[in-house]
């Protein structure tokens, strides 16, 4: 039992209690070895398994009740689907697939409005038969899964600087910032969509330092480029700088020419003594 359970001591637990029940007042050795051949506790592998399994299916039936038997989280599926469907099959039947994933990705929504049965069916549903709508690129070889890189924590050019930052100024969680702000922050600054590297009013909004501005672009400091946006950076808070003293000097000196004013009229005031 504690081979197939790596690490997760409260399984293994939940494992001698289900063992204890089924073999009575004594565990004996084949009740144990009976639990060990179905209880697999690395998840990861019965995702990879459950994956393979689905993209092997005839029919839309299989592919769900092999989703719910793996009992996953239709979130985590969706995600394994996304990366995993880009291997299976060609980009005309990627685009064919696009709504019926996209759907999923919606009805997971809806478990925040008291319609989680309903979210868990339609997001896993809908992600299941779109796996086994289509004819993949090779059908007689086995689908090569593989782990989501955006999944992977650090490793998909995340600085935890900027996850740290955004956190502390919108008073949210890191993993909120991770998930939802994240992907439209590379959205809004991919090049390829119009994203400026040079644009640094949205990174000086939201306070972020010139190398996380540059990991947004995923521009290397030693690179031209790099060093350019750097100085830009650098020039632009010189501004500011000398702005803000320029407001503060300006400020003292109407309030010193306020001190000095004389009143006028011919009232005299206390300060005329």
């Amino acid at each position: 039992l504690i081979g197939g359970n790596p690490g997760d001591l409260r399984a293994l637990v939940r494992d001698l209690q289900a063992v204890s029940v089924i073999s009575g007042e004594h565990i004996d050795l084949a009740a144990v070895r009976d639990l060990a051949s179905v209880a697999v506790r690395d998840s990861q592998i019965d995702v990879f398994k459950a994956l393979q399994a689905v993209y092997k299916s005839k029919s839309g039936k299989d592919a769900g009740k092999i989703l719910l038997n793996s009992d996953k989280d239709p979130d985590q599926m969706i995600s394994w689907f996304t990366w995993n469907n880009q291997s299976v099959f060609d980009n005309r039947t990627l685009e064919e697939l696009s709504t019926a994933m996209v759907s999923a990705d919606r009805a997971l929504a809806t478990k925040y409005k008291n319609r989680a049965y309903r979210s868990w069916y339609w997001g896993s549903v809908l992600s299941a038969q779109a796996a086994v709508a289509m004819k993949p690129i090779d059908s007689a070889r086995d689908p090569f899964i593989t782990y989501p890189n955006f999944l992977r924590r650090g490793g998909s050019g995340i600085r935890s600087s900027i996850i740290d930052n955004l956190s502390k100024q919108l008073d949210t969680s890191k993993a909120s910032i991770r998930e939802e702000l994240w992907p439209n922050l590379l959205a809004v600054h991919d090049s390829e969509i119009g994203g400026d590297p040079m644009d640094l009013s949205l990174s000086k909004k939201l306070n972020l330092t010139p190398d996380d501005h540059l990991s947004l672009y995923g521009i290397a400091k030693s690179k031209p480029m790099g060093m350019k946006i750097i100085e830009a950076f650098n020039e632009e808070i010189e501004d500011d700088n000398f702005d803000l003293d320029q407001d503060i000097k300006f400020d003292s000196e109407e309030k010193v020419e306020e001190e000095n004013k004389e009143p006028s009229g011919t009232q005299f005031t206390l300060d005329s003594f």
